[in-house]
């Protein structure tokens, strides 16, 4: 999209789970942070999107924390589904408590959701600047996770500001950029040059 979704007023923000319900990705810490005094009276509503061993304890999760009626679980849904309902969201989150990439961060960026990931997560580590494009929290600290989120919630600027900038940024990403980059890396080791240098993106320059 040009533009993502725009809330209006007092809409309440809508964010988005999208993965497997296992332990390793933490959607347990995710409902504990929208539990969180801090931030379960401010105005939010909660899409899961996947299947696992977690499902059942979650659902409970959120009973128990009397949130039923702001957390709605779809289930696996169709990958096209799944970035058509991205449209219409305002907030990923990754919790994770480990994941090599997490694909799911370059998807919910292009869809100009603001992220909010672990850092743990790669592809959060590989693209996010904290604070500017998306937020990082500490794997595994719940409070954390509830700190970022309460900001998202309560300064809607801020949370509208990011959501433009992941977009652009995701742009840096795309299979065309990294493609042109690697070949260009490639060609200049093949000949003794000297490697491009970017900033930001496919192939930058790290500790360099």
């Amino acid at each position: 999209p040009e533009l993502g979704r725009r809330l209006r007023g007092q809409d309440p923000v809508e964010i988005l789970y999208c993965g497997v319900l296992e332990h390793r990705k933490g959607p347990d810490l995710l409902i504990e942070a929208l539990a969180n005094p801090s931030v379960r009276d401010e105005a939010w509503m909660l899409t899961v999107v996947g299947s696992g061993s977690m499902a059942g304890r979650l659902q409970q999760q959120v009973r128990d924390a009397r949130l039923s009626d702001r957390v709605h679980f779809l289930g696996t849904l169709p990958i096209a589904d799944v970035r058509e309902l991205m449209f219409d969201m305002d907030v990923l989150v990754l919790p994770s408590r480990f994941d090599g990439w997490g694909a799911v961060v370059n998807e919910g960026m292009s869809a100009g959701l603001a992220v909010v990931a672990s850092d743990q997560v790669g592809s959060a580590r590989t693209m996010i600047k904290h604070g500017v494009d998306g937020f990082l929290f500490a794997a595994g600290d719940q409070s954390a996770l509830a700190k970022v989120l309460r900001r998202l919630l309560t300064e809607r600027c801020l949370l509208d500001a990011t959501k433009g900038r992941a977009l652009g940024k995701s742009r840096l990403f795309s299979p065309e950029v990294a493609a042109f980059r690697l070949s260009l890396l490639c060609k200049a080791l093949a000949v003794g040059d000297e490697p491009p240098v970017w900033e930001e993106g496919p192939c930058r320059a790290l500790n360099r």
